[in-house]
């Protein structure tokens, strides 16, 4: 069931107004595009601003109108996810430094100049740094070179006024065969951001604490010529800062050492665009 609500509706649990579209398709691409194209006819009314409760693999979303196109035969709509609805927001300047993608989620929808009741939530764990200035939550989330999904990096999930940015991969529930419903298939990878040798520091109480051995090595460190060195910041919590050297040393290598096994910053990033019917 499809159903029409008002520009400024909160209650969307009514079926005041149940829309039978000639079609209606939902659009999603992966950490982008989530939207809707749905023909009517010609007698429906509804405009831009309206919103409209669809059911899709992942139950039923809300979408706002934002263009339609009226002809002699009917009309078509196009809405896009409710998480859009943040592009008319705006954030000033927010500095994010070497803190959770949670942290990170929170401060972006926190300090936007109009309120709003979008949630977010994320698994991730990894720390990273990113400012954001004079953009929207949209640019910040997804848009920009250092937006949170480049940064932190997972796969965002968005469910009405939910925003989830997952550590693991979406099972969509898709099935795509050779011979059956695979049209063609494009594999793109890109290994500008992989690092196999990482320097990690911990500043504690004004001393910089390097590891004895200074690096700690990925087991792919030999796949690209020669190793690929960057400096790894680790913060402390109040906690660990208590801890003898040794300790704080098994802390920074178990850190870098989840960078390479959790979070694969040390292979090409891989994308695969698949036709299918």
């Amino acid at each position: 069931m499809i159903r029409l609500f008002d520009r400024n509706e909160s209650n969307f649990n009514h079926n005041n107004c149940i829309l039978n579209p000639l079609s209606c398709y939902v659009i999603e691409e992966a950490n982008g595009m989530f939207e809707v194209e749905i023909e009517l006819h010609k007698n429906v009314y509804i405009a831009n601003g309206n919103i409209i409760k669809v059911p899709t693999p992942r139950g039923e979303q809300l979408f706002r109108v934002y263009r339609c196109n009226k002809t002699l035969k009917g009309k078509k709509a196009y809405a896009r996810h409710i998480f859009y609805d943040l592009c008319n927001n705006f954030i000033i300047n927010v500095n994010l430094d070497n803190i959770s993608a949670y942290t990170a989620l929170q401060e972006v929808l926190n300090n936007t100049e109009t309120q709003h009741k979008f949630i977010g939530t994320t698994d991730i764990t990894y720390l990273g740094t990113a400012s954001y200035k004079r953009i929207n939550p949209i640019q910040a989330i997804i848009g920009a070179d250092n937006s949170i999904l480049n940064t932190w990096g997972g796969n965002l999930i968005r469910d009405n006024l939910n925003i989830n940015i997952k550590a693991n991969s979406i099972n969509r529930g898709y099935e795509i065969q050779m011979g059956k419903n695979l049209l063609g298939i494009e594999d793109d990878s890109d290994e500008s951001s992989v690092k196999t040798r990482l320097y990690p520091i911990v500043e504690n109480n004004g001393e910089i604490i390097m590891l004895p051995e200074k690096y700690v090595d990925s087991p792919y460190i030999n796949n690209y010529g020669d190793p690929i060195i960057y400096e790894e910041k680790i913060i402390l919590t109040d906690e660990q800062k208590e801890l003898n050297n040794e300790e704080i040393y098994s802390i920074m290598r178990d850190h870098c050492n989840e960078l390479y096994n959790t979070y694969n910053i040390d292979k090409p990033i891989v994308n695969y665009k698949i036709d299918f019917v």
